[in-house]
């Protein structure tokens, strides 16, 4: 038999098996009751600590206030969905404005360049009988004749008013060639009347603006040379409309940035009465006028 004391003492503080197998002798070589003793007197503590907390009002102080943190937590989290949610849905209301706003300003675009495009035609079929069929094809012959280089070009600002009548005939640029330069002026005068140009292609001040080339060669005056410009108002209101029958006052030209000509080339204009040529060389600059400022991006290619 067994002592009892030996019972006692391998309860307490364990024993050494010998069962022949290492891993089951590990596992009933345990230690006893003596090494259980650390978690017993940590669960003992627990409860004392427990009690004088329960006793005391504490527990149930920090479980409440652990309560309302859950619960702001919850709140701030709640809101924080809800703002999300409304910033995704503004996004996306922002996303189809923008998209919006760019069809609308491609539609506009487009419109604009078919009114241009078709102001342009009407415009092109007033002058080319007077440029092409009268002026060039009745040109002297001739290769040694100064009408006959091909290189001669002459630019013109060409301005209208609201109702078609011309505001503005002013030189950009001259071919050095006088006679061919008035040739190029003259068949402009001689299109009138022209048609009213749509609305959607009036500037700021309710013109519309073209630099127009007149060429000696194959190009002659194609609606391919001509550049249209859109403008903001300049704050000054346009002149009356000129008389049908009256050839108008010879202007100085407008001074535009971007149109990359030489500004020694602008400003002098032939004289519009009749039976007289224009002599660039005899005639005296007329005073400027204020400038007009073509803002960078404005110009329709």
């Amino acid at each position: 038999g067994v002592e009892p004391g030996a019972v006692l003492g391998a309860a307490m503080s364990g024993y050494e098996p010998d069962t022949g197998s290492a891993a089951v002798d590990e596992l009933l070589k345990r230690g006893g009751m003596s090494s259980m003793l650390n978690t017993v007197w940590l669960i003992l503590c627990a409860m004392v600590f427990g009690g004088v907390m329960e006793r005391t009002g504490l527990l149930e102080r920090l479980v409440a206030n652990l309560q309302r943190l859950d619960t702001d937590v919850s709140g701030l989290i709640a809101e924080h969905d809800a703002y999300l949610e409304t910033l995704l849905a503004d996004l996306d209301a922002a996303a189809k404005a923008l998209s919006g706003l760019e069809d609308a300003r491609r539609d506009a675009a487009v419109e604009l360049d078919a009114g241009i495009a078709a102001y342009e035609a009407k415009v092109h079929r007033r002058i080319h009988p007077n440029f092409a069929e009268d002026f060039l094809a009745n040109l002297p012959a001739g290769a040694s004749s100064p009408f006959n280089d091909p290189t001669l070009m002459t630019k013109l600002e060409i301005v209208f008013n609201r109702d078609g009548t011309l505001a503005e005939l002013n030189f950009v640029r001259r071919s050095g060639f006088t006679p061919f330069d008035y040739g190029a002026w003259n068949a402009v005068q001689r299109g009138r009347p022209y048609p009213a140009p749509p609305e959607e292609i009036l500037s700021g001040d309710g013109r519309v603006y073209f630099h127009w080339g007149f060429y000696r060669n194959g190009r002659q005056c194609g609606t391919f040379n001509a550049q249209p410009f859109l403008l903001p108002a300049p704050g000054r209101a346009p002149p009356p409309a000129l008389d049908p029958g009256v050839t108008p006052e010879p202007q100085p030209t407008h001074d535009h940035d971007h149109d990359g000509e030489s500004e020694g080339d602008e400003g002098e204009e032939p004289d519009g009465e009749e039976g007289v040529t224009p002599d660039e060389a005899d005639r005296p600059r007329r005073r400027r006028r204020p400038r007009l400022r073509y803002p960078s991006g404005t110009a329709a290619t």
